[in-house]
């Protein structure tokens, strides 16, 4: 004989189970969100480095000044981003 099936929840023990999952749901969602920041703030590092550098590159073909154009966008990129990179991870860490 196949065991009984277990008896209908009530309304309070529904309500309860949807209230778990929707705050386990919102976690999720801030945690991804947090993630997607971060991923963001060093993408914008390595792109300010890399449009620094590569604009550097150009002008120095340009102007035959290599490859001391080429340098100064590298410093210029990394200077730039460092302090975008420092200012988000600060706004990130304080939650704002």
């Amino acid at each position: 004989m196949p065991p009984a099936p277990p008896p209908p929840a009530t309304d309070d023990e529904d309500r309860d189970y949807h209230a778990e999952d929707e705050a386990r749901i919102q976690r999720r969602v801030k945690a991804a969100a947090e993630q997607a920041n971060v991923y963001a703030v060093a993408l914008t590092f390595v792109a300010s480095v890399a449009v620094f550098a590569v604009l550097g590159l150009l002008l120095d073909k340009w102007l035959g000044t290599t490859p001391w154009l080429l340098l100064t966008g590298l410093l210029l990129g990394l200077v730039g981003g460092s302090w975008k990179f420092v200012r988000e991870a600060r706004s990130l860490g304080s939650g704002s």
